[in-house]
């Protein structure tokens, strides 16, 4: 019986041992637990952070988009500007071009009078100095002509200049937001 009494006190610290030993692993167990929990947290958050810088970078993307979209058209319209100077200069060199076909006609009506009278004549005065002015008009319409040309060639590398600026910024703007 001594034997049994001995058992059974032994059985006892066996069993508060071993209830000891599963109450250390289910702390051990919440422990893990409450670790993974809080990785699954930090994990959530470093999605939250991922999808936010992700949603600025599609946001910044799509501002690049229309600033590349608004530089192409800006470079259009300095284009059809340009364009208009040429039409312009174009419509002046006609007018020059009739003032002098006018002033030439004139001159010869001139010379034809003088031959005819045999001399100079008053009205033939006014007629050579209405056809001085013609060619300074017409002299004056292709300075402003020339001037135009000018202006548009100005403008059209002006736009060159900014399409191309605007490529490598878009192309030094894509290489940074790469990395």
């Amino acid at each position: 019986m001594a034997e049994q009494v001995g058992r059974t006190a032994h059985e006892r610290e066996s069993v508060a041992l071993e209830r000891e030993r599963i109450a250390e692993e289910r702390e051990a167990i919440a422990a893990e637990r409450e670790h993974l929990a809080h990785e699954r947290e930090q994990q959530s958050h470093a999605r939250e952070r991922l999808a936010l810088r992700r949603e600025r970078l599609t946001e910044g993307v799509e501002r690049w988009a229309q600033n590349l979209e608004l530089r192409s058209r800006l470079a259009e319209r300095r284009e059809a500007v340009a364009d208009q100077r040429e039409a312009i200069a174009d419509e002046r060199e006609a007018l020059a071009d009739e003032r002098e076909r006018v002033a030439d006609e004139r001159e010869r009506a001139a010379d034809r009078r003088e031959s005819e009278s045999g001399g100079s004549r008053p009205a033939n005065h006014g007629l050579r100095a209405a056809q001085r002015v013609q060619r300074q008009e017409a002299a004056a319409l292709r300075e402003q002509a020339e001037v135009e040309r000018e202006r548009a060639t100005s403008e059209r590398e002006e736009a060159r200049q900014e399409g191309e600026a605007g490529m490598r910024q878009a192309i030094g703007e894509g290489k940074s937001g790469a990395h």
